[in-house]
């Protein structure tokens, strides 16, 4: 709406202008319920004239309150926004003093060829239809005929916000055209409800009242909640998810990495994507991996809301499987040709390899020219022109990401050349002897036409040849020759070679003893008994033979077993952890005490046997008292707060036990966190305090006596100082400048560090450090004030104490204000006497404080200004502190 002025307040109808509303976003999804209401109209008949600055406000405003609409005058209509928003507008009786001073209709104004058009004011032409509906992202048509000479101004107005638009305006989506008719173009939820159109000139105002309803239904989707789809790896799955809902709704799709992904035009999607999403909403995924799994979100949105639902997708992996028998067996003609199958299943594909017998790796599509082998696609294996050269085993093997499979195929050449008998012309001697554990080799070469096969059995009655070996220490070499690495017992017997071919078999039988040896201990008379000095080291021998190698053990006289295994396993536990059984047997101790003497049996052992040894250990003392060495330690001295070490190294057999005294006679336990006795008898006191002070008795026991020690503990303490003085008759007299800063040093030294308080006058007391708007109390002690008054002057006192004692600074500070020029209180030149190792103080203060800047020229020529220092030279107000 606008507002008019600057005309006669008797012509004037006031109207004020609607409060601007934030424009809406076209993709709000709240639902728009209207209440409609009669159209009604208001007449304006007092005459009134446009001001020619009318601006309408705008129909989409920036600030999203909604304000009543006011109209003021003869006119007072009200609109309230409210989620079902009305207007209700009141029309007040005409004044009939204007219609006699001024008529309400003139024909002065009528256009050639036109009937009459009377002058006065405007009236909109009634419209059938005052509720128009209209489906959500449509355009609408609002129409709003008019007539009236002079041709009236035109508005639309949006009850529930109060925008208005004006004729011949387009602002976004709303225009209202020159024959008043109001477009909304791409409507939506939020653009019902009611809307009112205001014609007016300077005759009066006329007003109709529309009411729109958006229709629009909430997004849906059709699928069900929540689904699980498996699909194996590898493979494409299509996941559908169709929604219903006005406006369409538009799907988009959430993957398991959080990836959006929107639904594409139609025959968009290419072949070639990964993840793709149909213009039906439909979702594929193309070849799956094992990433893929997750939970897969269908987003069904639009103007009017949104819906969704979860799929899980789940990816199956299937290992490969061979079609065919895992072990086969096939002859074929020389010259003729081979097709080995070797097919599988599995997801994914699976991939084929063939193994010739002599080692080349063939993959699928690969052709070797020079031994005429091919794989086909499938995985058969093709060969033409067998020869003798292509018998053997063929192995295949199917693998994936899963799993792998594998096939075995023994091919055989059967010659069509003229044929002779296997004989074996060459083997080992009739018995062969071998060692335990040592190597094994057979010969057996025959010959034949066909080439004989040679086929050992061993004496488990089990058959080995060049293609397989139940046993991975046995090979047969393809001239027939057998070996055995690492031999057992188990491997003596008798082995039949036997050479076959199609036109006989031939065969010889060897046979093979294993060479052993029961385990036996050597030089067993020799250690019966042994004897160890106490606290010295045990070492006892036993050295065993045999064939295998007997394994070695040690029995404890507890019962206790020990053995090299037990200790590479970590296995033994207690006492035994301090046992040593090398690897030749021998067993070794440490530190020997009582407790060892005993019984140890050595036992060595192998398949064939076991022997033992009995060593009698016996442990001699030679005891002695203890005798504590450093006697010498009377005195210690140490600082309060400090750690103190006190030494009481002893010798005595049996080890002596170690007991410490306090100054209070009791005995100290290490329990305590202040003490702590160290393993040699060193007694350790953390922080050191006063009451530490005293003797302290060091006893030293064993079953041979006892020895004490007794050594004195001064705890070390100096009173405190403050600026290098002691005592507490302390006094000086310091002045300050209203509204300046100042610092008055109170450097506090002794052991313990003293504990600084500044007392202020009225009995005020400020530790450091303390901290305030106008006052601190420094770390090192030092009183900062940061704006001095006249009522700061007084007695102020600074008091550090510690172990030692107490000394105090009393400082009388004067606050005065000075504009004369400095003087020196003292005479200009002075003579002191210097006292060795004393402090000496040199007072310098003038009258004018703010003017003073204190230098002092020290013997040598070097100038000292205020807050400097220099070795013990050091001015903290206009003194000067010498320490010798």
């Amino acid at each position: 709406m606008s507002t008019t002025g600057g005309m006669d307040p008797a012509l004037r109808a006031t109207i004020q202008e609607a409060p601007r509303i934030n424009h809406i976003p076209d993709d709000q999804s709240q639902d728009q319920q209207i209440t409609t209401s009669e159209p009604r109209r208001i007449s304006e008949f007092h005459p009134a004239t446009q001001p020619p600055y009318y601006k309408p406000a705008p129909f989409v405003s920036d600030h999203p309150t909604s304000q009543a609409i006011t109209m003021s005058s003869e006119i007072s209509p009200s609109a309230t926004a409210t989620p079902t928003p009305t207007v209700a507008i009141q029309t007040l009786p005409f004044t009939e003093g204007l219609r006699t001073s001024r008529p309400d209709v003139s024909r002065n104004h009528q256009l050639p060829g036109q009937g009459s058009t009377l002058r006065g004011k405007p009236q909109i032409t009634k419209s059938d239809f005052q509720t128009f509906t209209v489906e959500a992202e449509t355009d609408a048509q609002l129409p709003c005929g008019a007539e009236g000479e002079p041709m009236p101004f035109l508005s639309w107005t949006k009850v529930a916000s109060g925008a208005s638009i004006a004729k011949n305006t387009r602002v976004h989506r709303f225009e209202v055209h020159p024959n008043g008719t109001l477009t909304i173009r791409n409507t939506q939820p939020m653009d019902g409800g009611q809307y009112l159109c205001t014609v007016q000139n300077q005759y009066g105002t006329d007003q109709m009242l529309l009411n729109m309803v958006v229709l629009s239904r909430h997004p849906r989707v059709l699928q069900p909640r929540h689904r699980d789809i498996t699909v194996r790896l590898g493979g494409d799955v299509n996941v559908e998810c169709n929604v219903e809902g006005h406006p369409t709704p538009r799907v988009t799709w959430v993957l398991p990495n959080h990836v959006h992904v929107a639904a594409a035009a139609p025959f968009g999607v290419s072949p070639q994507q990964h993840v793709a999403v149909f213009s039906n909403g439909t979702l594929r995924v193309s070849q799956a991996t094992l990433t893929d799994r997750g939970i897969y979100k269908c987003i069904g949105r639009s103007a009017a809301g949104a819906d969704t639902v979860s799929v899980r997708l789940s990816v199956s992996a299937l290992p490969p499987v061979i079609q065919q028998k895992q072990h086969e067996n096939t002859t074929l003609t020389e010259g003729s040709t081979a097709y080995i199958h070797c097919t599988a299943t599995g997801a994914p594909q699976p991939v084929i390899r063939w193994i010739t017998p002599d080692g080349v790796k063939l993959t699928a599509s690969q052709f070797v020219t020079a031994r005429n082998l091919l794989v086909f696609p499938n995985g058969t294996l093709y060969m033409r022109g067998l020869g003798p050269g292509n018998a053997g085993r063929y192995e295949c093997s199917a693998s994936n990401g899963v799993a792998s499979s594998t096939r075995t195929v023994t091919l055989s050449i059967k010659r069509n050349l003229s044929s002779a008998k296997a004989s074996i012309t060459l083997s080992s001697p009739q018995r062969t002897d071998v060692v335990y554990g040592g190597r094994l080799l057979l010969n057996c070469v025959a010959k034949g036409e066909p080439e004989p096969r040679i086929i050992w059995r061993t004496p488990s009655n089990k058959l080995v040849d060049a293609q397989y070996s139940f046993d991975p220490r046995i090979k047969v070499f393809p001239n027939g020759t057998l070996t055995i690495h690492s031999v057992t017992d188990k491997d003596s017997g008798d082995y039949l070679c036997v050479a076959r071919n199609k036109m006989g078999d031939d065969y010889v039988l060897l046979r093979v003893d294993v060479l052993t040896k029961p385990a036996k201990i050597e030089q067993k008379q020799h250690r019966a008994s042994q004897e160890v000095v106490y606290g010295g080291d045990l070492k006892v021998d036993c050295v065993a033979s045999g064939l295998p190698n007997p394994e070695i053990s040690w029995a404890l006289p507890d019962g206790t077993m020990v053995n090299p295994v037990k200790q590479r396993d970590s296995v033994s536990r207690g006492r035994t952890r301090r046992y040593v059984v090398f690897d030749n047997g021998t067993l070794f101790f440490n530190h020997v005490g009582m407790p060892e003497e005993g019984d140890y049996t050595c036992y060595a052992e192998n398949q064939l046997g076991k022997d033992e040894m009995k060593v009698r250990v016996k442990v001699k003392v030679a005891s002695s008292p203890p005798q504590i060495q450093d006697k010498d330690q009377k005195i210690v001295k140490v600082f309060y707060g400090e750690t103190m070490t006190l030494r009481c190294h002893t010798k005595g057999e049996p080890k002596p036990v170690i007991t410490w005294i306090s100054p209070t006679h009791r005995v100290i336990s290490p329990a305590i966190d202040k003490y702590q006795v160290l393993d040699d008898g060193t007694l350790v006191v953390q922080r050191v305090q006063r009451f530490d002070g005293g003797n302290y008795t060091c006893m030293s026991r064993n079953n041979a006596g006892q020895d004490n020690k007794v050594v004195r503990l001064d705890v070390l303490v100096t009173s405190p100082t403050i600026n290098g003085l002691r005592g507490t008759a302390n006094d000086v007299k310091v002045t300050a400048v209203p509204n300046q800063q100042k610092l008055l040093d109170c450097v506090a030294k002794g052991t313990p560090t003293p504990r600084v308080m500044w007392v202020l006058p009225g009995n005020v007391i400020l530790p450091a450090p303390y901290y305030s708007n106008r006052m601190t109390v420094h770390q090192n002690g030092t009183l900062e004030i940061r704006s001095a008054k006249r009522t700061d002057s007084g007695q102020l006192v600074c008091i550090a104490r510690n172990e030692g004692g107490e000394v105090r600074l009393v400082v009388n500070l004067d606050v005065k204000e000075v504009i004369e020029r400095p003087q020196s209180r003292g005479s200009k030149t002075d003579g002191l006497s210097l006292t060795v190792g004393n402090a000496m103080t040199l007072n310098c203060t003038y009258e004018d404080l703010r003017l003073s800047h204190t230098t002092w020229i020290l013997p040598n020529g070097t100038p000292l200004s205020m807050g400097a220092r220099v070795n013990k030279f050091f001015p903290p107000t206009r003194r000067l502190f010498n320490h010798q």
